[in-house]
């Protein structure tokens, strides 16, 4: 303003120049870590499981958020499980633009232990849990931790829902009943014995199935349980199953395979049944075989007080391979029956020790001088 009341406004532009650090100096929750760098991987060790509120330092004026390892905001507080998380520390510098990405390493030690990652558990005494309430499945004699819902359920039903995501795998827990019928897809259904022989093995509280488990897809298996009633397993996948270290303890006429791979227009490939063991009373095969291009029976002890088969074998396909070897049977009607092999192939038929009437039985009238079979 002149002296003599005249004004000029004049403008001026202040340009503030904001910070761009963007370091993460601590991070708090219980233990401070002082870090003050960048491309840090940090490690934090939490004693309990739960929620966790951690508490950190920046540059002045920088903002921290945490993501997981997709770069996906999570909020806080996290919720820990025992084991490794592994998260992100994004800190942005005051300028909103420059920011620095930590890698953050939580390990919670919880009750000491491990977790179930290989399959999930099934079990009935978890019915009606809430979902993320932890169980303790035991699995070969070891005890794990598991959550209700997430990983531990208490049918295969609800199981199988998840399975592709947990190795493909299903443990049936020690004591679980269950009377069930249900199709598995390369699913590898164990249950408490599912490694223990059911003849010389000292065995652990049996899993116990009563319905009928059908078995689909590649790179399947059904080991470890005792059958009761009438239960059975039925293949239908063509390649690369295993049923074993089962016990099929019949309490009622049996009417259908205990064990059947008799799906029309199917070759059966890489099929093992071996160290199981049948007490049944039944007038049809306790193992029914059709479309057999290579399976294997071995190791099974088999009694039958009724007039049916202890194996079946309906047909065989060009270039079959089919071994029976070191079972036992006893048996009222025949042991082993082979009621149609093609020209080409192999059977082999040794070690096996036979009480009953009648051993083996084939009709070869198709066989020609490129079928082998092997009797000893």
């Amino acid at each position: 303003v002149a002296q003599d009341g005249s004004s000029r406004v004049y403008t001026f532009l202040v340009n503030r120049k904001y910070a761009t650090d963007c370091k993460l100096l601590t991070i708090g929750g219980g233990v401070s870590y002082y870090i003050d760098r960048f491309d840090y991987t940090a490690a934090t060790t939490v004693q309990n499981e739960g929620e966790f509120m951690p508490a950190f330092t920046a540059s002045q004026g920088a903002t921290v958020k945490v993501t997981n390892k997709n770069g996906v905001k999570v909020n806080l507080p996290l919720t820990l499980r025992p084991g490794n998380s592994e998260y992100n520390i994004v800190v942005t510098a005051e300028d909103g633009i420059t920011k620095n990405t930590y890698t953050w390493v939580i390990t919670c030690i919880g009750e000491g232990y491990p977790v179930l990652t290989s399959g999930v558990a099934v079990s009935t005494a978890w019915d009606g849990l809430d979902i993320g309430t932890p169980v303790y499945p035991v699995i070969n004699g070891k005890v794990y931790k598991a959550y209700a819902g997430e990983t531990a359920f208490a049918t295969i039903t609800a199981a199988k829902k998840v399975v592709s995501s947990f190795n493909n795998t299903i443990y049936v827990m020690p004591g679980t009943v269950l009377d069930e019928n249900v199709s598995l897809s390369s699913v590898k259904l164990y249950g408490a014995n599912y490694n223990v022989d059911p003849v010389q093995g000292n065995r652990y509280t049996e899993s116990v199935l009563s319905g009928l488990i059908t078995v689909t897809g590649s790179q399947g298996a059904v080991s470890g349980f005792t059958f009761t009633q009438t239960g059975a397993v039925k293949v239908e996948s063509e390649n690369s199953v295993t049923v074993s270290n089962n016990i099929f303890e019949d309490s009622a006429l049996r009417t259908a395979a205990a064990i059947s791979l008799t799906k029309s227009n199917t070759v059966y490939n890489k099929i093992t049944i071996n160290n199981n063991v049948m007490h049944a009373n039944s007038d049809v095969a306790l193992i029914a075989l059709d479309g057999v291009l290579g399976v294997t029976i071995s190791a099974n002890v088999i009694q039958n007080t009724g007039v049916g088969a202890a194996v079946s074998v309906a047909a065989t396909q060009d270039g079959s391979k089919l071994t029976i070897s070191g079972n036992t049977f006893t048996t009222v009607g025949t042991a082993i029956q082979v009621t149609d092999v093609v020209r080409k192939g192999y059977l082999l038929v040794s070690e096996n020790r036979f009480n009953g009437s009648q051993a083996v039985w084939a009709s070869l009238s198709k066989a020609d001088d490129a079928f082998v079979l092997n009797f000893y």
